[in-house]
This record gives structure tokens, sequence and C-alpha cells, in this order.
């Protein structure tokens, strides 16, 4: 079997630099296109946060919260950064 497919590659060259060309395309837009579905939330996730920021969550100093730009510190809460 070896020796006939070496016999054909010498005869056809051009058939063989053709499948194997188009084998090694199809191959790597595979490959491509698998890593781009495994990376895809991390790429989404990078463009949502370049238009409004990587904001978890908002932790305010006090459990006396009225408002956005309001703080009540009447009962001294603080938030301890080295437990955050």
């Amino acid at each position: 079997m070896m020796k006939h497919s070496y016999r054909d590659v010498g005869r056809k060259k051009f058939h063989f630099c053709l499948s194997f060309c188009s084998v090694f395309v199809v191959v790597w837009s595979a490959l491509v296109i698998n890593t781009i579905v495994e990376k895809g939330p991390i790429i989404f996730l990078k463009l949502a946060e370049g238009d409004e920021g990587q904001y978890d969550g908002i932790i305010y100093p006090t459990n006396m919260f009225s408002g956005m730009d309001e703080y009540q510190n009447q009962e001294g809460i603080f938030v301890n950064y080295k437990k955050v």
C-alpha cells in the first residue's frame, strides 16, 4: 500500500499538493473556530467591560443607606478592607 501511494504521489504531484492544502485548511479552520468558541465568553466579557466598566457590586460603609449620594454613618460602621 505504501509503495502504491508513493508511486501515485510521484505521478500526480498537483493532486497531492491540492489535497494536502485542502486538508490543512480544513483542520486549521476547525482549530480556529474551536478556539474562538472556547474563548468566546472571555472575549465578549472584555468587550462589554470596555464600554461599561467592571463593577460586580457596590460596597457601602454603613448599613443605613438612604440614597446614592448620602452616607449616614451614625452608628460608626465602616468597611473592613482586610476582610473584604
